[in-house]
């Protein structure tokens, strides 16, 4: 997870039966998604937004997270997608003014 780079992807397969119900209406084996970011201001950390019906929009720590994953945890399954795009500087001002926005 270290060597992630900004804008890849974590998918989640949840245990809880409203994302039991996600994944049969969306005939899907994942039932969430969240954005990977790292910051120059904490380079030792993993960042993920999110939208989860609770909270809206919002930043996590992978670290605050990770104890939730596995076997009788909330998150069964987490599977990391590598998105290929041009990470140019338009892309990281778009996503900025995004997360600006959506976060506050």
């Amino acid at each position: 997870m270290e060597e992630a780079d900004t804008g890849d992807l974590l998918l989640f397969k949840s245990t809880s039966a409203p994302s039991f119900l996600t994944r049969t209406f969306t005939n899907s084996y994942f039932d969430h998604v969240a954005m990977i970011l790292k910051f120059e201001s904490d380079e030792n950390e993993i960042f993920l937004v999110e939208a989860t019906g609770n909270n809206g929009v919002s930043l996590n720590k992978w670290s605050n997270l990770r104890s939730h994953v596995g076997n009788n945890e909330f998150y069964e399954r987490i599977i990391y997608r590598h998105i290929e795009c041009e990470r140019d500087d338009k892309m990281v001002d778009s996503l900025e003014q995004f997360l600006k926005e959506a976060i506050g």
